[in-house]
């Protein structure tokens, strides 16, 4: 059997590098005999979007550092387990063209592909449109948006979209709520634990260490707090509040007080967050990373948001680490920071439903595989 995934593996990002390389390998551990591989499609949009970002208004002092993130992300994405065939394109027809026949299964997922606002429009090929010559099924998908908002016509098309899939995954109560309220058939619908918590990452924290202190520059001799959060008045106000005796590094955008590396490999990435003697994040697989390696976190909110479309709140929540969520509370965050830097946690009880949520799938891809003997 041959399984094609599509999701957003061609971003700048560290989360979606990984829970693209996480879901494809977690399959193929679990599917040994089959052919399971990323589909090598973009839209030209979002290739546009990541290209701005370097000339984007009020980065001009980020700029050089932008472009060696730019660089070091469109290197690793030549590692990824990824098809033959390859498009760049934003047309429906043509990324139809590409796959129609050539599988068995086309899993859209993980991360955020069903946004119905940003440069990518809607629909687009992440919604699997018309037919395909495969069965259609999401993983751990996401939306968060307001389907509502659709006019009478893109509703109904929404509907047409979700219906034509065979087993829908998604990754947060959101998103879940608005599919089930959506399709015709509901049991279909199911909560996936995103695929980073699914797989098992091989991280070193040695190899972390290393890192921070050969290319970040950071004082052995100080702890250290791994900041990922597009706020500047993150790092202002922990550098107020905390002093001087910590080094404080950034892990994704540049921020001045910090050190900061920008040709990070997400597989280094990972062993950095490791290393890390506490984290702050905004981003959701920050968090993400830091349950898989035992390090204290925080969350905080990377955009304005509503508690109940946020994917920190319902990810901490689902979770039962509530406590970690802090957006705002400064106060909390330095006195979490004072009290378990440097600890070791562990996660598993907490996540270990979660990490439950992929057997279900995995089942279902095997009822499949049998169907089609």
């Amino acid at each position: 059997m041959k399984i094609g995934i599509l999701t957003y593996h061609l971003s700048h990002n560290f989360g979606a590098y990984l829970q693209a390389y996480a879901l494809t390998m977690r399959l193929r551990e679990e599917f040994p005999q089959d052919r399971i591989e990323l589909i090598n499609f973009n839209m030209l949009a979002a290739e546009k979007y990541y290209k701005k970002v370097i000339w984007s208004e009020n980065r001009f002092r980020t700029m050089k550092y932008n472009k060696m993130r730019y660089k070091a992300f469109e290197k690793a994405q030549t590692m990824l387990p990824v098809g033959e065939d390859e498009l760049h394109s934003n047309s429906i027809e043509e990324f139809s063209a590409m796959v129609k026949g050539k599988y068995d299964i086309i899993i859209a997922g993980s991360d955020e592909i069903w946004r119905l606002t940003g440069s990518r429009g809607f629909p687009n090929p992440y919604w699997l449109p018309g037919e395909l010559g495969c069965v259609k099924m999401s993983y751990a998908a996401s939306s968060r948006s307001n389907f509502n908002a659709l006019d009478d016509e893109r509703k109904e098309q929404l509907k047409k979209l979700l219906n034509d899939f065979d087993y829908i995954g998604v990754r947060d109560t959101s998103t879940y709520e608005s599919v089930k309220k959506t399709v015709s058939d509901k049991e279909k619908v199911h909560m996936n634990c995103d695929p980073t918590l699914a797989y098992q990452f091989n991280f070193g924290r040695e190899r972390g260490k290393t890192v921070l202190q050969e290319r970040f520059g950071i004082d052995p001799k100080k702890q250290t707090i791994g900041i990922m959060a597009t706020d500047a008045t993150v790092v202002k106000t922990l550098r107020s509040e905390l002093g001087e005796g910590y080094n404080y590094v950034s892990l994704f955008q540049k921020h001045k007080g910090t050190c900061s590396c920008a040709d990070l490999t997400p597989f280094e990435w990972v062993d950095v967050v490791s290393a890390l003697d506490f984290f702050v994040t905004s981003f959701f697989h920050g968090m993400c990373f830091a349950v898989n390696t035992g390090i204290p976190f925080a969350g905080l909110e990377k955009n304005k948001v509503d508690k109940e479309k946020s994917k920190a709140a319902d990810f901490l929540g689902r979770a039962g680490l509530d406590e970690r969520y802090v957006p705002g509370d400064f106060a909390k965050l330095t006195s979490m920071i004072k009290k378990e830097i440097g600890t070791t946690i562990d996660y598993e009880p907490f996540v270990s439903n979660l990490r439950n949520e992929f057997k279900g799938f995995a089942q279902t891809v095997e009822a499949v595989r049998e169907g089609m003997k």
